[in-house]
């Protein structure tokens, strides 16, 4: 099969923006390699830098780096000083690639197009409606008492072909044309088993409120427990210096972004991943790496949580903060090769290829 992969590329140029945390990009990349892996002939459109076993076909960055060079910017102080240039700029950016992912579909030159998150590709969505392509959402849907942009995008484009991450990202946008439902596969070689754990808790992801961190610092300090942070922050953030730096230091130390085999590490050796969310998580990518590392995830139940974790079996599914607080006295009951075994059943790399796979032969059908 001759299979296309688009994403939102600009934002991962290392080049430019250096190492950053988006995982749809991520996922794509081990999605085309996979499916190279397996015989298929895969194009992957994205960032010049990127590192593929797919073909890779790269968006033109001279218009973005020249103004960088006549701004002496940094590609992050651009993009925070002149948020109105840069989107525009992005734009020319993802539109340079869509125009050549289109060219080679109707060339012959690939039989489906998978946008993963690639938003822009929904307006040209009736014109290729006769040909094969499918779009993955991995952001929450905007809910049906919301008045915004994004709720008028999907409404206009229903009929297109949609792939959601989990069953309960589809809940406020359900009449959309969903397809399937892929759960997010990850490298379980890279997070490896460790049946046996250190003395401290972990949070891992972004420093932002919806992600809980300042739950589980709270949870941590009230039951004198360690904890180590680990992810992406502005330290400028007004969050982060209210709720977060105050209380670093003692029992919660920050570690700020760190590489993925340096963040396997810190998830293998943890008593228990906290995850106290207050939104609709899609997916939530992190509990499944440490549960494949044999780490309990002790989880808000929000989103994809009850689909994810295994209540009483991989973690535990808490209702609120002080369900959280009586949870991490019990982690050491949950068994961590089930963890990893609930991994690699549901959630693997090789999963993931799969059931794509199985998409798109449904689709071409």
């Amino acid at each position: 099969m001759k299979i296309a992969i688009t994403v939102p590329a600009l934002q991962t140029e290392e080049t430019l923006f250096g190492q950053q945390i988006f995982a749809p990009y991520d996922l794509a990349i081990a999605l085309a390699d996979g499916l190279t892996q397996k015989g298929h002939e895969v194009f992957f459109y994205g960032a010049p830098s990127t590192q593929t076993e797919a073909h890779l076909v790269s968006g033109e960055t001279g218009p973005f780096t020249r103004r960088l060079q006549e701004t002496g910017l940094s590609a992050q102080d651009f993009r925070v000083k002149h948020q109105f240039e840069y989107s525009r700029l992005r734009s020319y950016f993802e539109l340079d690639l869509l125009e050549k992912v289109y060219h080679d579909q109707l060339s012959g030159k690939v039989e489906l197009v998978h946008h993963f998150h690639n938003f822009y590709s929904l307006f040209f969505a009736s014109l290729f409606k006769n040909k094969n392509s499918l779009v993955t959402l991995h952001d929450p849907l905007p809910a049906s008492d919301t008045n915004n942009e994004r709720r008028w995008l999907f409404g206009t484009h229903k009929r297109a072909k949609y792939v959601s991450i989990s069953h309960s990202q589809r809940q406020p946008f359900s009449e959309l044309n969903f397809v399937n439902t892929v759960y997010n596969g990850i490298n379980t070689d890279l997070f490896s088993y460790q049946d046996k754990a250190q003395d401290y808790f972990v949070f891992a992801g972004r420093y932002v409120k919806k992600k809980g961190l300042h739950t589980a610092i709270k949870v941590c300090r009230e039951k004198n427990l360690k904890l180590k942070i680990a992810g992406a922050v502005d330290a400028s953030d007004e969050y982060y210096q209210q709720e977060i730096k105050p209380y670093l230091g003692d029992n919660i130390e920050d570690l700020g972004l760190l590489s993925p085999e340096k963040m396997a590490k810190l998830l293998s050796g943890a008593r228990a991943l906290l995850f106290p969310i207050e939104w609709e998580e899609p997916f939530g990518l992190v509990m499944t790496e440490a549960m494949s590392c044999g780490t309990p995830v002790l989880a808000f139940n929000h989103g994809s949580v009850p689909e994810v974790v295994k209540d009483g079996k991989t973690g535990f599914i808490c209702h609120d903060i002080s369900a959280m607080m009586k949870a991490v006295d019990f982690v050491e009951k949950i068994q961590r090769k089930d963890c990893r075994l609930w991994v690699e059943e549901n959630f693997s790399l090789e999963s993931m290829v799969d059931s794509y796979l199985e998409t798109y032969r449904q689709i071409i059908s």
